[in-house]
C-alpha cells in the first residue's frame, strides 16, 4: 500500500481512501502494475503506428487528455501523436495526476467539459 501524500495517481484524497478499501475488501480482484507482455504489445503498437503513418488516416474528431502533474507516461507522447492527427485536440488538466475520472471534482469536471467538446465537434 502507499501513502496518499506519496501517490502518483489522484490528488482527491476521498477517492484514494476509496480505492485502497476495495482493494483491501477484494483480493479475487486486485490487479498491480503492467505486464512486461502488456508493456511489449503497447510499444509495439506505438512503433507501428509510428512508422506506418496510420494516424494521419484517423480524420474524425479525437480529444487526448493529459494530467499536468503526470509522473506516469511523458505527456510529451500525448503532444506529439496530437500532432500527427488531422483533427486532434490535446487538453491538459492543470493541477490533475495521472487517474482523471478518478481525480477531484473540479477536475473531473474540465475531464467532462473536454469530452462534451469532442462529443459536440463529432455531431452528436
Amino acid at each position: 500500500e502507499e501513502a496518499f501524500e506519496t501517490n502518483n495517481v489522484t490528488t482527491d484524497q476521498k477517492r484514494f481512501d476509496r480505492n485502497w478499501d476495495i482493494w483491501r475488501a477484494s483480493p479475487d480482484i486486485r490487479i498491480a502494475g503492467p505486464t512486461f507482455g502488456w508493456f511489449a504489445a503497447a510499444v509495439g503498437t506505438v512503433k507501428r503506428n509510428a512508422k506506418s503513418g496510420r494516424l494521419k488516416k484517423l480524420n474524425f474528431p479525437i480529444t487526448i487528455l493529459s494530467a499536468s502533474d503526470e509522473a506516469l507516461v511523458r505527456n510529451e507522447a500525448h503532444e506529439a501523436v496530437a500532432a500527427k492527427l488531422p483533427d486532434a485536440q490535446h487538453v491538459t488538466i492543470e493541477g490533475a495526476k495521472h487517474e482523471l475520472l478518478q481525480e477531484t471534482d473540479a477536475h473531473r469536471a474540465k475531464v467532462f467539459q473536454a469530452l462534451d467538446d469532442l462529443l459536440k465537434r463529432a455531431g452528436i
